[in-house]
């Protein structure tokens, strides 16, 4: 199925939902150095594991700090979880996962100001080599930390209907997308944990975890898509006019929730 250039590639197999110490699923608490054995793509940053936090300083100007991991298989209806936070006032802290969609390889959540926002989700269009803003996915809540060493516990996902948003027990939002951004958000790969910011500043990171149901693979050439490399900084313009909903990408139903969220 081809949606706007973008092709499904996998389908849901009949195996049940995998949790915690199982599958393609995992949970790092970064207890100690040895969480990073599992993380096999380290770049542009100095990582450490102290007092129980993953901490990615940036340390090449122009480029995104990151740590990244393989799932063992392709998850679908899927839920990723991170406590992630700044040490610092200034930069973007994030969670990136690989879509499997080859012009939209992958999909980012931020936290940090920016613009009007203090949370913000993008798409990133191989194609044109720049981040789409998914305006529907983005907002300001009081129930984000943007302070200094402060933390936010994060959970994103698909469940097969539905996008979904929370930040501790706030939904920050919750919808059915259209075609085209269900196809995108059917399957997970990967994940990346980012700083995006000068060099020196640095992200937090408490724990992570993704669960889901294994998929089994459908793709004509056999190929699964790998953890990207050397991933330069581009920059994310709130203001910026070329938005992944101009592309036709949002949600049918579902907007940011009321009560905490301005």
């Amino acid at each position: 199925m081809s949606l706007n250039g973008v092709r499904g590639r996998y389908r849901s197999s009949n195996t049940v939902t995998v949790g915690e110490g199982g599958g393609a699923s995992f949970r790092d608490d970064f207890d100690s150095s040895a969480s990073l054995d599992d993380w096999s793509v380290q770049l542009n940053a100095d990582v450490e594991v102290a007092g129980g936090l993953l901490r990615i300083t940036n340390n090449r100007d122009g480029f995104v700090g990151l740590v990244g991991r393989d799932l063992d298989d392709p998850l679908t209806s899927w839920t990723l979880s991170v406590s992630m936070g700044r040490a610092q006032r200034d930069g973007l802290a994030g969670v990136w996962w690989g879509t499997g969609i080859r012009r939209y390889p992958r999909m980012s959540f931020n936290v940090g100001p920016l613009g009007e926002t203090n949370f913000s989700t993008w798409l990133w269009d191989d194609d044109q080599e720049t981040w789409l803003r998914l305006t529907d996915l983005s907002g300001h809540s009081d129930a984000i930390n943007v302070g200094p060493d402060e933390l936010t516990e994060i959970t994103l996902g698909w469940d097969g209907e539905e996008v979904f948003v929370r930040a501790g027990d706030t939904d920050l939002l919750r919808g059915e997308p259209d075609e085209t951004l269900a196809a995108i958000m059917g399957h997970i790969f990967f994940v990346i944990l980012t700083m995006e910011g000068d060099v020196g500043r640095t992200a937090l990171f408490d724990w992570v975890e993704v669960t889901g149901t294994v998929a089994s693979a459908d793709m004509a050439d056999g190929a699964r898509p790998a953890l990207p490399t050397e991933v330069r900084r581009v920059a994310r313009d709130p203001a910026d006019s070329n938005t992944a909903t101009d592309r036709g990408l949002s949600l049918r139903t579902g907007k940011l929730r009321p009560g905490r969220n301005r």
